[in-house]
């Protein structure tokens, strides 16, 4: 555990008028027929006579739903591009057994055989049963324009429609209204199924368009963009948003922290894990790695300012992020501990900041699979990753606010500030998320709120355990949690605005909810 050793002075400023609005399709998540994220983990049909659709337990429902998901991508991930949706229809017990194409070469337990028991029915209802949105992944590298139109006619189609008709035969009269499609996956990488060059997927794309427009001109496509840092990212976009940027709608772009491609970094952290290690320099080098992935999207804002046709700036779609520090373990099932939650904050408040060009972000996984929620036939529990989804969707605000910090940075390399901030407001609510980065140092905020009285009487809700990398597990489920509590302040008037202070323990997330009015 990580003693307090000292006391830090942060001076936080905040601007009344918000910048822009905050879209609720930024809290997005990800499952994929990978490890034990379906089978074994969301579906696990046979565990017990009272399972939602048969398959998944009650209490995963409710876990999924108290973290309040704006979205929800399935397939995949690279499994999409194996993956034939007519297998996942119609009655389970004459749905075909297929091989898993993506993952099997990693080994049975990655790759377990496709059983197609939880298909795009079961995926759709669980989104509704969750309050969720759905984006599906079509199949790029094996499949066909005609097989991804055919998708969305059974998803979107009137029940008089070829494979509405269909749908409703399987139990669904009403349209699923998919809204959101990404074409293809990774599809540049070597890795992938049926992997493409640039020039050869802007004309794959336009054809994906093209026939599935032609179901639904409603639809919004999300293409394939940069997988990978440096130069031969740039060119990826570049290539497909001047050749196909006129018919998408956003831009993927997908990374990892803190380094899967570093095996000393891979097995240096496995090692600390394994020991439960809190040694302040892995600490860091976690924490840290925040601005790898923010160097990244950075990188990818550029190019869809300078690429993007004339007459529409391309959004981004960051619709698979987290920390992947565990390649091969962490791809069956893994946990996230505080350290960890704390960096999913940092991350939620950068995408505040940029919401307007990147409006969509799915974090990966949701369930086991590098998931921050765990459940198996143990039990189920939100992990500190998770709590931070549920403190984010239940109390952010409509608005972002202006905000800057001044206070000295963490001992590591990035030299980031040690609090880092997001304040967002919906009419006379503001809500301050703080996250003081420092390993063993309280942080004393002195916050100014220009322009706004704040009333005295505030909501603090904080996520904070003396162990940095406190785990919740089946035998201490809520081991760290989001604690509420009534905060009086001492605010004082200062100009045209209001000013008080606020201890904020080390590594730690605080939010700060407060009744404003404009002065």
């Amino acid at each position: 555990m990580a003693n307090i050793e000292n006391s830090l002075n942060a001076t936080v400023t905040v601007e009344p008028e918000p910048l822009h609005p905050l879209p609720h399709t930024q809290y997005g998540h990800f499952i994929e027929h990978l490890g034990m994220c379906i089978k074994g983990g969301i579906w696990a049909e046979g565990e017990s006579e009272d399972m939602f659709l048969g398959g998944v337990r009650r209490e995963l429902v409710e876990a999924m739903k108290s973290i309040n998901p704006a979205l929800i991508r399935y397939p995949g991930g690279c499994f999409a591009d194996g993956y034939h949706w007519q297998d996942g229809i119609g009655p389970r017990d004459a749905r075909p057994m297929r091989k898993n194409r993506a993952w099997a070469k990693m080994g049975r337990r990655h790759g377990p055989v496709e059983d197609n028991r939880f298909g795009t029915d079961e995926f759709l209802q669980l989104c509704d049963a969750v309050g969720a949105e759905s984006q599906i992944t079509v199949n790029v590298g094996s499949g066909t324009a005609e097989e991804a139109a055919a998708w969305v006619e059974y998803c979107n189609g009137p029940a008089d429609s070829g494979w509405g008709k269909v749908r409703a035969e399987n139990g669904r009269r009403e349209p699923y209204n998919v809204k959101y499609w990404y074409v293809g996956n990774e599809i540049f990488g070597i890795h992938e199924i049926g992997h493409q060059k640039p020039t050869i997927y802007i004309n794959t794309f336009k054809e994906y368009a093209r026939a599935m427009r032609k179901v639904d001109p409603d639809i919004k496509l999300i293409a394939c963009g940069n997988i990978l840092p440096g130069r031969m990212g740039k060119s990826i976009n570049r290539a497909v948003l001047t050749g196909a940027g006129r018919e998408m709608d956003y831009l993927s772009i997908h990374h990892y922290a803190p380094n899967l491609f570093s095996l000393k970094k891979i097995l240096q952290f496995d090692i600390a894990r394994r020991k439960g290690s809190n040694s302040p320099s892995i600490y860091y080098d976690i924490i840290g790695s925040y601005q790898m992935i923010k160097d990244f999207v950075e990188r990818s804002l550029r190019d869809v300012r300078s690429y993007s046709p004339s007459e529409k700036r391309v959004p981004l779609c960051f619709d698979e992020w987290n920390l992947w520090i565990y390649f091969y373990g962490d791809t069956i099932i893994s946990n996230y501990n505080l350290r960890d939650g704390l960096w999913v904050a940092t991350m939620l408040n950068y995408f505040h900041s940029v919401a307007p060009e990147m409006p969509l972000t799915n974090i990966a996984q949701m369930v086991n699979c590098i998931g921050i929620i765990n459940s198996t036939h143990k039990g189920t529990f939100l992990t500190p990753s998770a709590l931070v989804y549920k403190l984010y969707t239940e109390h952010a605000g409509e608005s972002f606010l202006s905000g800057s910090v001044e206070v000295t940075a963490i001992p590591h390399k990035t030299e980031l500030p040690a609090l880092d901030i997001s304040a967002t407001r919906t009419d006379g609510k503001v809500a301050l998320f703080m996250v003081n980065r420092h390993y063993n140092a309280e942080i004393v905020a002195d916050c100014s709120l220009n322009g706004l009285a704040v009333s005295p009487e505030a909501k603090r809700i904080e996520m904070h355990h003396p162990n940095l990398v406190q785990y919740n597990t089946f035998d201490n489920p809520k081991a760290v949690q989001l604690k509420e509590s009534d905060e009086t302040l001492s605010v004082a008037k200062e100009g045209a605005g209001s000013r008080f202070q606020l201890s904020l323990p080390p590594h730690s997330l605080t939010c700060l909810k407060l009744d404003v009015s404009s002065l």
